[in-house]
């Protein structure tokens, strides 16, 4: 586990257990929490520029077409694609 790997618990985020991160002194982030929320809008321009100049880069691993999106969960849970999956219509 990350905790017995990393001293420094402020080098470890969680998005699913923010319960625990509470309790073990490590960051918690997600779309419902207003430093989340806040960090995201300080960073959208940025990002927003990025796309609109062409630099912003999103790897995607695979796409699949939507009615293949079960197929598109499995290939997720089996590991770490290496980028971004999209169902496309």
């Amino acid at each position: 586990m990350s905790l017995e790997l990393v001293a420094d618990r402020g080098r470890i985020v969680t998005i699913a257990a923010a319960g625990r991160a509470a309790q073990e002194g490590f960051q918690a982030i997600g779309g419902g929490q207003p430093e989340s929320a806040a960090y995201r809008d300080s960073v959208r321009a940025d990002l927003l520029a990025l796309a609109g100049s062409g630099r912003l880069q999103v790897p995607v691993a695979r796409t699949y077409q939507l009615a293949d999106a079960i197929e598109a969960l499995t290939f997720l849970q089996e590991g770490h694609p290496g980028g971004k999956i999209a169902l496309l219509p």
